[in-house]
């Protein structure tokens, strides 16, 4: 049975948009009627924003620094020449490995929804 366009919709609405809309507003009313600081608030919204997507399936994918660059993973936002002074990595010297994450990557149901931006070493 193929789905329609509209039930897709109306499927996709229910399980993960307004549960992460209502949570951040929900979150964002709980803090209003405190006294807290924004970066407390800030902390706040981003935890239940992680929570809500990590309950929709939603996974961060492994990428850390020191890793090999996988394209079908990562994207080079920018490739660092081996030895530069500008890295302080332990693995300067080593080509194809993320020296930094600078945006994490996601899945959902092992399906990749955004490739981790990263910076990786390349030979001089």
């Amino acid at each position: 049975m193929m789905l329609k366009s509209q039930e897709i919709t109306a499927i996709r609405n229910a399980t993960v948009i307004k549960p992460l809309a209502l949570g951040v507003v929900d979150t964002l009313e709980s803090v209003n009627e405190e006294n807290i600081d924004s970066k407390s608030i800030l902390a706040g919204v981003l935890m239940r924003l992680k929570q809500i997507l990590l309950d929709s399936g939603v996974e961060k994918l492994p990428c850390n620094p020191g890793d090999a660059y996988d394209p079908r993973w990562h994207v080079a936002v920018d490739w660092l020449k081996s030895g530069d002074a500008q890295s302080q990595s332990k693995n300067a010297n080593s080509t194809g490995i993320i020296e930094q994450v600078i945006r994490d990557g996601y899945s959902v149901d092992g399906v990749l929804m955004r490739k981790a931006e990263v910076k990786v070493f390349k030979s001089s």
